[in-house]
């Protein structure tokens, strides 16, 4: 555990910094309600209110200063974030204000939060498990629509409520086997090894669908990795700002304008999807170019999807198959351009001179069918729409590896010949790692990588 004293009153900040209209500054703790009563003047003494009370007031320094007017509001354990008394004082919004009071407060006997301390307190007091936990992290980085509805479902406990019952009926087929192993002796058979693997394969039919929706959590969670990749001047700056709905890339029908990679983000459906776009490749370039077509494939390799692109008024030729070659097997989307340019007869003989399956035709000048280009994107990262928001999804990767781990381990224990001592190891592992995600389990640097994620006054 960090070095800190969980029994401290702890005192932050928790707006961001800055000019905004209202900043808020939290204390939890057994004297929070005592050390913020010390700095308000208000009609009545925070410490008399009933807990979920405002009071309008002022929040003076120790030498009885005006620092700002606030609102505080009380409340007491175990109804609050924390499970502890907690107190709110919300001041107008800037640096100075929030900064002065937070200082007031320290100077009486609250200790300043470390990262993730409020949180970390409400999981210890057992208002939360460590997935909710996790969720609250999740929630305040969320940018996109989707990641922040499975934030929420995950905050509202449908994750802890998925792995509790399969955590409740691993602990039940333990207590059997473990029965069974103190009667041996008397030639009493608790439950048959033969049922007791069928409850085992039902648990691992239920834990590989939880840990194969990782896939799209992942997505979720990280966002879609999309690289623009093709020669130079197939347009594929110009698709990035038709994308993004704005001149963010330099056009020039000089070859090899772009030299350096180029990456934003656009949201479709909810979902984020960055999107990166790369030098052009050909052979013989200057020095800077290189690099820029060296980093092309880096990014290109490192991508969900790429959207390959195909001049039709150029035709294929070294320099497309250059491409196509580095792409390799990598998930990809291929996009003929400049459609403007060609008749509909013109366009179907274009399609049918490329050797790679044209998936849409578009002009990334006068935006047709860009709208379907995002829409095919979206599809080819989130294939099974109707299962988010219907279905637990895993979005973390430590709760996907305990998975993976459980699934290893309940796995040996359907497959195990030998002795119960040996099928009750295996279970009790699978237990553990299951444990590890709900937080039953436990450890300091599990603890401390978590919560050193978050930021200060959460």
């Amino acid at each position: 555990m960090r070095d800190f004293s969980l029994s401290d009153t702890i005192a932050a900040i928790a707006t961001p910094p800055g000019e905004g209209a209202l900043a808020i500054v939290r204390l939890s703790g057994k004297d929070a309600i005592s050390i913020a009563d010390k700095v308000f003047q208000g009609k009545a003494s925070l410490n008399d209110l009933p807990a979920g009370s405002a009071r309008f007031g002022k929040i003076v320094d120790t030498e009885g200063s005006v620092i700002d007017e606030v609102i505080a509001v009380v409340m007491k354990n175990p109804h609050s974030y924390t499970g502890e008394d907690s107190v709110e004082i919300t001041c107008h919004g800037g640096y100075y204000s929030s900064s002065r009071i937070l200082q007031a407060l320290l100077q009486i006997g609250a200790r300043q939060a470390e990262r993730g301390e409020f949180t970390l307190r409400a999981f210890l007091n057992n208002r939360i498990d460590l997935t909710q936990a996790e969720a609250v992290t999740e929630l305040v980085s969320s940018r996109g629509e989707m990641r922040h509805r499975i934030a929420l479902e995950q905050l509202s406990g449908k994750l802890h409520e998925r792995l509790r019952a399969i955590i409740e009926e691993l602990k039940q087929i333990v207590a059997l086997v473990e029965l069974g192993i103190d009667f041996a002796e008397e030639d009493i058979e608790i439950q048959s090894r033969h049922e007791v693997n069928d409850r085992i394969r039902k648990l691992l039919g239920e834990l590989r669908e939880l840990a194969k929706g990782y896939r799209i959590g992942k997505v979720i969670r990280e966002g879609y990795q999309v690289a623009i990749a093709g020669k130079v001047n197939v347009g594929k700056s110009s698709l990035l700002n038709m994308l993004l709905d704005m001149e963010r890339a330099i056009v020039t029908e000089i070859p090899g304008t772009t030299r350096d990679s180029i990456t934003e983000t656009i949201t479709v459906n909810g979902l984020e999807i960055h999107l990166t776009d790369t030098a052009g490749m050909r052979d013989k370039t200057e020095r800077v170019e290189s690099i820029g077509i060296e980093r092309a494939g880096e990014i290109i390799a490192s991508s969900d999807l790429i959207l390959l692109m195909f001049d039709p008024t150029a035709g294929f030729d070294e320099d497309d198959k250059r491409v196509v070659d580095a792409i390799g097997d990598t998930p990809k989307l291929t996009v003929l351009n400049k459609c403007d340019l060609l008749e509909e007869a013109g366009r179907e003989r274009a399609v049918k001179r490329f050797p790679s399956k044209i998936d849409i035709t578009i002009s990334a000048k006068t935006g047709e069918n860009i709208e379907e280009l995002k829409q095919s994107i979206y599809d080819s990262a989130i294939v099974d729409d109707e299962k988010v928001g219907t279905e637990v999804v895993i979005t973390n990767r430590r709760h996907y590896q305990c998975a993976l781990t459980a699934i290893t381990e309940l796995e040996n224990a359907a497959e195990c010949k030998e002795g119960s001592e040996f099928l009750a190891d295996h279970l009790r592992a699978a237990l553990n790692k299951l444990g590890e995600i709900t937080g039953e389990v436990t450890t300091e640097d599990i603890l401390n990588s978590i919560f050193d994620e978050f930021c200060i006054g959460k």
